[in-house]
Parts: C-alpha cells; structure tokens; sequence
C-alpha cells in the first residue's frame, strides 16, 4: 500500500490509522535509503572506525571512535555547502599524545555513547580496561571506572531515575554495574564463560538487561536478582558444541517485546522477550568474523514497520524486526562494517567500517529532488 493509497482510503473512508500519512512517507524513505552522493564526512583517523553514537536529545551531534584510542565531535547541523556537496568537518577530535588532552585511552575505544538526557556528558569504553565520563563543555574527563580487563561496550540506563546506572561489559565475562550519583560499583554480573560483547537496557522494564558474549548465548538480567541471569538465550543450541559462534551485538525492539542478536558467523536471530523463544533466523552472510568485535545494530522508532539494521561484513541488511522479511542492502563500504546508527528525525542511516570512513545513507529521490533544486538555483 502507497502513500497516496493511504490518502484515498482516508478520504474514502477506509482507513483509520490516526499516523498513516507519517508512517507511510518514513517507510518509503526507508525502503528507498542509498548512499548520499551530496555528503561527506572528513576522514580524521586513520584507524577502523569501531562504534559511532547521535544524541538521542537533539538528534544534532555525532561522536565517533576509533581503534587508534582517537575519537572525534561532528555537528550535523553545521556544513560546507560547495558545488552541490555537504561537507562535515569535526568540531573536536581527541588525540593521543596531542599535549592538550592528558587523559585519553591508551588502547582502542570499543564503544562511544551520549548520556541520554543532554549533550553535555559523553561515555567510553576502551580495551585499556577504563571507563571514562567526559564533560563535553571542556572536552576533559570528569569521571572513570576502572576494571582491569579491557572492556568491550557499555550502556546507560534510559530511565531518569535513582539510582543511575550505567553497565559496561569486559572480557573477563562479567557485566560491570556503576552508580554515576555515587561513583560506586552497584554490583558484578556472573553468567557469561566467555567475553562480554554487547549490553543492551530494556525500553520496556527499567530493570531489565540483556548482555551478547563469546558463549554463543544472551543472557537477560533483572539487577535487582543478579546472583544470576535470568534466562539464557543460545543461538547455537542443538549443533556442534565445538562450533561456538560469538554474540557480537544484540537490541531490543522498540517495545521490548523482541530481542535480536547477531553472531560472528552472521546469522542473524530474534527472540520473543517473554517468552523466551525462538521467532525467526537468518544467514545474513557467508562469511565469518576473524577478529572479535562487537557489532552494533540500530532500529527505526515510531514507524509503521520496525526497521532493523543490521552490518552484515561489508554491507547493511534493512530487515523487518517480526519478520525477518529483507527491504534492502547497503553496499558502500570497503571493508568489515562495524556499526550503524539510526536518525529518527531525517530517516537517515550513519555507517562506520573498518575502511576508515563515515558514510551517510539517504533516501534517493530525497537526493534528486536536492540536487534539481540546487543546479535551478545555479541557473
């Protein structure tokens, strides 16, 4: 059904979606994403790009980072308009070793976030084994977390409330719990035999955590009985034990009904969040990750069909979250894809690979209708 059907069965009487018109030009944007031919990101690190974050507040600012203990501060809003392109340069870049900024990692920086109710605090994660808060007003560290492995991602509570917690999880398969208010360790999580990966809060229950690891397995928390987990989620129960794919990332759906995960064998799996069981599965590629690390997927909000992206070596599958139904494919990149972040205000698609660059991915008759405008003004 298209947009313009839509309008037909509103008027005709048919139709009683209340956001029908929103929904479906945003699922049409979705469905038509390609690589944007009109804007570019600087290449400012000369090292794989590893995990890159928007502000969940503005939807303005971009951070990335890199396996060079480097990351760097882009404006979205702010541009070099020239000859029908859009160039984005960073508005800060945090280097090793530059005599300005004294403590930085000295190790890779495997996961960058935003706090999630302003731009003025910035959390990371490095193989050094720190967890660092940064005050992005002076572009200084407020705050850090030692835990003496190196940690492979982090994640903070979406919920305002007390206490405020932030998780992070390390090699030494243990799910770190930290209180931002007091500064302490609130408790250690022991469930995974393998590395930790990925963490993700649940939107639907404030007490609700899941953790991806090298164990083949997701293991869903409640904090307030975390002697241990849950419930364990296997993606490779039934086969050869000796065939132990890691969970390199995983998310839940919008609701918090669903959860997905994604291995380093590429097979991409959803389970229901209840219950507990398999939904659906998928290879996704043939291919098979040679160096861990975590991939992290991002999905569409507020549109009628749950958007899942999801870096499949180097590309970008657009997948239906119930479903398992595939939309597109998003072939730009030179080398292995290692996150994708969503815009929820534009529709667009932020990408960083091991090739060193950011690619922004758009909805292609957005570009022609840019670029017509742009060359009728020239005229």
């Amino acid at each position: 059904m298209n947009f313009f059907t839509d309008i037909r069965l509103r008027e005709l009487g048919g139709c009683y979606r209340r956001d029908f018109v929103s929904w479906s030009f945003k699922d049409h944007r979705v469905n038509s994403l390609s690589l944007s031919t009109t804007a570019e990101f600087e290449r400012c690190h000369n090292a794989p790009l590893l995990c890159l974050d928007v502000d969940p507040v503005e939807n303005k600012y971009l951070l990335c980072a890199s396996s060079s203990a480097e990351f760097s501060l882009f404006s979205l809003d702010s541009s070099i308009e020239d000859s029908n392109r859009i160039f984005y340069q960073p508005i800060e870049v945090i280097r090793r070793n530059d005599g300005i900024h004294h403590s930085t990692h000295k190790a890779p920086i495997t996961c960058i976030s935003w706090y999630p109710f302003d731009t003025g605090m910035v959390f990371t994660s490095s193989e050094d084994g720190l967890l660092k808060v940064w005050n992005t007003n002076t572009m200084s560290v407020c705050d850090e977390f030692k835990i003496k492995s190196p940690v492979h991602s982090h994640s903070m509570s979406q919920y305002n409330s007390t206490p405020c917690l932030l998780a992070a999880g390390s090699s030494n398969s243990r799910v770190y719990l930290f209180d931002l208010k007091t500064g302490g360790t609130t408790a250690i999580l022991k469930g995974h035999s393998e590395a930790v990966f990925d963490l993700k809060w649940s939107p639907l229950n404030s007490s609700l955590l899941i953790s991806s690891g090298g164990d083949e397995s997701i293991c869903m928390w409640d904090i307030r009985k975390y002697t241990k987990p849950l419930t364990r989620l296997i993606t490779n129960k039934g086969k050869n034990p000796a065939l132990r794919p890691s969970v390199c990332g995983c998310i839940f759906s919008e609701d918090g009904l669903l959860i997905a995960g994604i291995t380093s064998s590429n097979k991409l799996q959803v389970w229901d969040a209840m219950l507990h069981t398999s939904v659906w599965s998928m290879k996704i590629n043939k291919s098979i990750l040679t160096y861990l690390r975590p991939l992290r997927m991002s999905i569409s909000k507020r549109h009628s069909t749950q958007y899942l992206f999801v870096p499949a070596a180097t590309e970008i599958r657009v997948v239906d979250f119930a479903f398992g139904s595939e939309f597109n494919r998003l072939n730009a990149h030179m080398d292995q894809v290692y996150c994708s972040s969503y815009l929820q205000d534009t529709q667009e698609l932020l990408t960083c690979s091991k090739d060193c660059n950011i690619l922004l991915w758009c909805s292609s008759k957005l570009e022609d209708k840019y670029q017509s405008s742009s060359e009728s003004e020239d005229d």
